[in-house]
């Protein structure tokens, strides 16, 4: 029996469009936001199928953002996470979404939120 490895997996930036929002109008015209996942994984062996493809990862997080609405990015950053934590094979989860254009009339270059399960992410 081969012993099990926690890996750490980090993709930083994935973009996907969206309608969400509070304001009037934010979820009738698309957005770009950006989606870092870091987590840690389970790998039983060399090979794809023991521990998460990250490929598999960005286009669950581009479906979640793209096909689901939501007024807080906070909900968006748990949807993602609970979605990802369900694969399996994930024994820690860090999710932050950015939402660059949310505050640019008060000169705020990024806003973001974040979702985390604890799980040696530190």
């Amino acid at each position: 029996m081969e012993a099990e490895i926690k890996s750490k997996i980090k993709l930083t930036g994935i973009k996907a469009i969206g309608h969400h929002g509070v304001n009037d109008g934010e979820q009738d015209r698309p957005q770009t936001f950006y989606i870092d996942v870091e987590l840690v994984a389970e790998v039983s062996n060399d090979d794809i199928g023991s521990t998460q493809d990250y490929r598999q990862i960005s286009e669950l997080v581009r479906r979640v953002v793209e096909q689901k609405k939501f007024k807080l990015i906070e909900t968006m950053a748990y949807s993602i996470a609970k979605k990802i934590y369900s694969l399996g094979k994930v024994s820690g989860l860090r999710i932050v979404v950015h939402k660059p254009a949310a505050a640019k009339s008060l000169l705020v270059e990024d806003v973001t939120a974040e979702y985390t399960i604890r799980g040696n992410l530190e």
